[in-house]
C-alpha cells in the first residue's frame, strides 16, 4: 500500500507565489478602500474609458490602483488581434480571472481565480509589416513607396 501525503502551500512554490500575489493585490485594494476615494475614481474611469466597464468592480479597482491613467485596457491576445504589440519589458496590470475546473462527474463551474494580466493602450505599439495594406481610399503606391503617378489624361 502506498503512503499518500497531503501537499500544502509551502510544498508547491507556484501556489505559494500565487497566494503571495493575491495578498499583494488585497493590500493594494485595502489601501484604496481605506482612502475612501474609490467610488469617485471608478465613476470617473467608467466615463473616460469604456473598455474598463466590462470588468468586475473588483478588477476595475485593481486596474485603477495599478494604472491610474488607464485609457483602453485589453489582454495580450486581444491587443494582438487588434493589430498592436505589447512593448517588450512592459509590466502587465494584474487582475483576477475566474477559472472552471470540472471535478469528475460534476458540472463545470467557477471553482477559483487565477492571476491574469491586461495592458493599457500606453503600453502597446501598432504592429508594422513591410507590406502594409493601404487604407481604403488611399492613393496606390509604387515599389519605392512613392505615390503612383496619376494616369495621363488624353
Amino acid at each position: 500500500m502506498t503512503k499518500t501525503t497531503k501537499r500544502t502551500l509551502q510544498d508547491d512554490p507556484k501556489k505559494a507565489e500565487q497566494a503571495a500575489a493575491f495578498r499583494q493585490m488585497a493590500a493594494l485594494l485595502d489601501g484604496e478602500l481605506k482612502e475612501g476615494k474609490h467610488e469617485q475614481r471608478l465613476k470617473k474611469a467608467r466615463q473616460e474609458s469604456t473598455s474598463i466597464a466590462r470588468y468586475s468592480p473588483l478588477n476595475q479597482l485593481l486596474i485603477l490602483t495599478q494604472c491610474p491613467h488607464v485609457t483602453v485596457v485589453h489582454g495580450y491576445v486581444e491587443w494582438k488581434d487588434l493589430g498592436f504589440q505589447v512593448r517588450k519589458g512592459e509590466k502587465g496590470i494584474a487582475i483576477r480571472a475566474p477559472h472552471a475546473k470540472a471535478p469528475q462527474g460534476e458540472d463545470a463551474g467557477t471553482v477559483g481565480f487565477h492571476r491574469m494580466y491586461v495592458f493599457d493602450k500606453s503600453q502597446v505599439d501598432p504592429i508594422t509589416t513591410d507590406e502594409q495594406t493601404p487604407e481604403p481610399g488611399a492613393a496606390p503606391q509604387d515599389q519605392d513607396n512613392q505615390p503612383a503617378p496619376a494616369p495621363a489624361a488624353d
